[in-house]
């Protein structure tokens, strides 16, 4: 802990074993802010849970997100009237609030499943990626900014990249088809869509390719600097560089849209989102909503070759319009839901990526089940039944794997201390 530490109270005590456990780390001070710490969108939903578990006012919670340190968040409490144990309540149904970037995460895993599932003309990917700039943007600059460095990305690329390097390496390993050049999260810069089979997630491929490629100006100081002392001008600047790029490279190189899953299809929607994180006042979110609806015109009436997405004829999808919008006016559901369906988003959240990396598998499964007992295979496997079985299947695989992880020693660009493990009855959960 630094030196201006001195006098913890027993409430900020009970707030750094908190952050500890999410951040795996124990060198926390009162002073330091979340982000700075190193933390992520791996880690930030575990603290905010665990800190609304313990009483922490849920207006007071989120200034994780604002870069609030442990001592001016127990300030603020105090100042709101202490711990909140009470449980609010609708007819007798107990209701809590759920933060935006949470639920359309979970909505992003949710249509990613169900279109692989034979729902139809839905893509989670986008949605994915401009929450994924959100958290980007929230903690990785801090991080960034602290460290005068970019190995806080290198570090966080490393933790989605390990996960699905395993899976890769299991899928071809069960069906004896060996791509090594697999495992370097390449595969699509290699060949064209669709893939050879059992090769890397490619939406983990483009988003590591994206995190790192967004980190490069930041390595320069004067453009640290600059994206630090002004995020949203930075944004909006990365946000119509990106724009162009995603029209003109597929323009220039990519006439046939052959390589539709590069960097630069998907690199403005990570721009979006981190332009969402700081469009904190009212005329910010006018500005950012303008630019925003009026690139998505300018595609749509360009259309044809120069479909804003990458692909030919195709402009944004209306998801993700909603998605943006929502995140750049919205901190939280403008509304209460019940407790328990809070708990259910907050799991997917948390299990994003693994419920990603295993819901094909996950759908081999049942439908081999499916079809040994229904013979011909018809009627086919409820959608109802399946997709919330595969989601429930991810959940418990980042369950296992958070217990591996904290059983082994694991590198990922640091020596951290071990933490204590969750109290019991903590739903410590953390995203991609």
């Amino acid at each position: 802990p630094a030196a201006d530490d001195a006098g913890v109270g027993k409430r900020e005590q009970e707030l750094l074993a908190i952050w500890g456990r999410a951040l795996g780390r124990e060198d926390i001070g009162v002073n330091d802010s979340f982000g700075a710490l190193g933390g992520d969108s791996l880690s930030s939903i575990a603290a905010l849970l665990d800190m609304r578990r313990v009483g922490v006012p849920e207006r007071v919670s989120r200034g994780l997100y604002q870069g609030l340190t442990i001592r001016q968040m127990v300030r603020e409490e105090a100042e709101a009237g202490g711990a909140s144990q009470q449980v609010t309540a609708v007819n007798g149904i107990p209701v809590a609030t759920i933060e935006m970037p949470v639920f359309l995460r979970a909505l992003g895993i949710y249509l990613v499943v169900a279109s692989h599932y034979g729902i139809q003309h839905f893509e989670g990917n986008p949605v994915l990626m401009v929450v994924s700039g959100l958290s980007f943007a929230k903690f990785q600059l801090r991080t960034i900014d602290k460290e005068r460095s970019v190995l806080p990305v290198v570090r966080f690329s490393w933790k989605i990249a390990l996960p699905a390097i395993i899976d890769a390496i299991a899928r071809q390993i069960a069906h004896h088809a060996f791509h090594p050049l697999s495992f370097l999260l390449i595969d699509n810069l290699l060949e064209p869509h669709p893939f050879g089979a059992y090769q890397s997630p490619y939406y983990i491929d483009v988003l590591i390719q994206n995190l790192l490629i967004a980190a490069v100006p930041l390595a320069v100081p004067t453009i640290r600097r600059f994206a630090v002392a002004r995020p949203l001008v930075y944004g909006i600047m990365m946000l119509l560089t990106c724009w162009l790029a995603s029209i003109l490279v597929p323009y220039f190189f990519d006439p046939t849209h052959a390589w539709t899953l590069v960097p630069q299809s998907y690199l403005w929607l990570l721009a979006l989102g981190w332009c969402a994180a700081f469009s904190s006042t009212r005329r910010d979110k006018l500005l950012l909503t303008g630019a925003f609806l009026g690139l998505n015109l300018i595609s749509y009436v360009v259309g044809g070759r120069l479909g804003w997405n990458g692909f030919p004829g195709r402009g944004v999808h209306e998801y993700v319009v909603v998605t943006t919008l929502a995140l750049v006016w919205f901190d939280e559901i403008p509304a209460k839901i019940p407790t328990v369906l809070v708990q259910a988003i907050n799991a997917v959240a948390a299990a994003s990526l693994f419920i990603y990396l295993t819901h094909i598998a996950f759908k081999d499964v049942l439908e081999g089940i499916w079809n040994h007992l229904v013979p011909g295979g018809w009627p086919r496997l409820p959608l109802l039944v399946a997709v919330p079985i595969a989601m429930t299947g991810g959940y418990f695989v980042w369950r296992l794997w958070e217990n591996v992880m904290r059983s082994i020693p694991v590198w990922l660009g640091r020596t951290r201390q071990a933490a204590p493990a969750p109290a019991a009855g903590s739903s410590a959960t953390g995203s991609w």
